[in-house]
């Protein structure tokens, strides 16, 4: 998969979309996580959370998909783990040593997410 380029005044940010994690809005701004938990993976891109779902629409990949949830979270579903109702979380995942966790989400939004993942499981099989 290609990579996205943000340009600012002062730098040049370059992202690989397969290790994006999820994506979270903070106000005109983004913050992206890689799934790897070093503090260097996560930064923040000069574009609103909706500029940022048009971008990665447009790049594509089989490999991971993004979903929007509610207005301030994209997340590669590749990377759902869990989804934890009771505690309100999801938890995202490589499967290897690597894990993200997201807490307090609304239960709409994990309820929503729970089921487009049931109903995509089903369709696999």
């Amino acid at each position: 998969m290609k990579k996205i380029c943000f340009n600012t005044r002062d730098e040049l940010i370059m992202i690989d979309p397969e290790q994006i994690a999820y994506i979270e809005a903070e106000g005109n701004y983004s913050r992206v996580y890689y799934i790897t938990n070093y503090k260097e993976n996560d930064f923040r891109i000069p574009h609103g959370i909706s500029k940022v779902e048009e971008i990665l629409g447009k790049v594509g990949s089989t490999d991971c998909e993004f979903i929007r949830l509610g207005r301030g979270i994209i997340l590669n579903r590749k990377y759902i783990f869990r989804i934890n109702m009771y505690d309100k979380e999801i938890i995202l995942s490589d499967f290897g040593i690597n894990f993200r966790k997201l807490r307090g989400l609304p239960k709409p939004w994990l309820n929503s997410l729970k089921k487009l993942e049931i109903e995509r499981i089903e369709q696999k099989q």
